[in-house]
C-alpha cells in the first residue's frame, strides 16, 4: 500500500462503537487494522459518525458537521473521478419527522475504510463499479495479501481517458448528485 517516501493513512468510519447486528464485524475489521498498523507504516484511527447527517440542519455549519459534510463530498470526488461510485453505500433519503418536520439526510454505510496517501484519498471502502461491489473486507484482504484490487490501483481518469469507456457506458457512468448544499 505504502511506497518509498508516501504517507499513508486508514481512517474507519463507523456508524456507532457497538452497532446493534454487527459488532462481530466491526471488532474483526479493527483488530485486523490495529494489527496491520503495528506491522507497516501507516496510520490508523476510526471516526464515529451517527446514523444519519442531516444535510439541512444547524450541526452542518458546525466544524463537526462541515469535516462530516466535506468527508463525504471527498468520498463523491475521487469515486466520481476514478470510475467508481459510492451509491448505493450512501443513502440519500428525506426523513419525515413528527418534531423536527421533514429533513433531508445521508445514511453511511455502517462500516467506511478510507485509505489516504499524503493527504488525498486513494481508496473508499465500499464502493463499487459497472462489475463488482468492492467492499471493507476486499480492501484488507488486498492490503494484507500486497495486492491490487481495481479501487486500490485507480488512477485519475482523465475526460478522454480510454479506461473511463471500459468501466461504464454512457448510460451507465456513475453521476452523483450531492444533496449536500453547496452554498459556502
Amino acid at each position: 500500500m505504502a511506497s518509498g517516501d508516501t504517507h499513508t493513512r486508514a481512517e474507519l468510519y463507523v456508524r456507532s462503537l457497538a452497532p446493534r447486528g454487527a459488532q462481530a464485524s466491526q471488532e474483526s475489521v479493527v483488530q485486523r487494522l490495529l494489527d496491520m498498523e503495528s506491522e507497516q507504516e501507516f496510520e490508523f484511527s476510526v471516526t464515529v459518525w451517527g446514523d444519519q447527517i442531516a444535510t439541512d440542519s444547524a450541526v452542518t455549519r458546525t466544524e463537526a458537521g462541515r469535516t462530516m459534510i466535506e468527508t463525504v463530498r471527498q468520498f463523491e470526488s475521487w469515486a466520481a473521478t476514478n470510475g467508481y461510485t459510492v451509491e448505493p453505500f450512501f443513502s440519500d433519503v428525506r426523513r419525515e419527522s413528527l418534531l423536527d418536520g421533514s429533513y433531508d439526510a445521508i445514511i453511511p454505510p455502517h462500516l467506511c475504510l478510507a485509505l489516504y496517501e499524503d493527504g488525498d484519498v486513494a481508496g473508499v471502502f465500499p464502493c463499487s463499479d459497472r462489475d463488482a461491489n468492492y467492499t471493507v473486507e476486499d480492501a484488507l484482504e488486498a492490503m494484507t495479501a500486497d495486492e491490487d484490487i481495481p479501487p486500490l490501483s485507480a488512477t485519475t481518469l482523465d475526460a478522454d481517458d480510454s479506461d473511463a469507456d471500459d468501466r461504464f457506458s454512457e448510460e451507465e457512468a456513475p453521476t452523483y448528485v450531492s444533496p449536500i448544499p453547496l452554498d459556502e
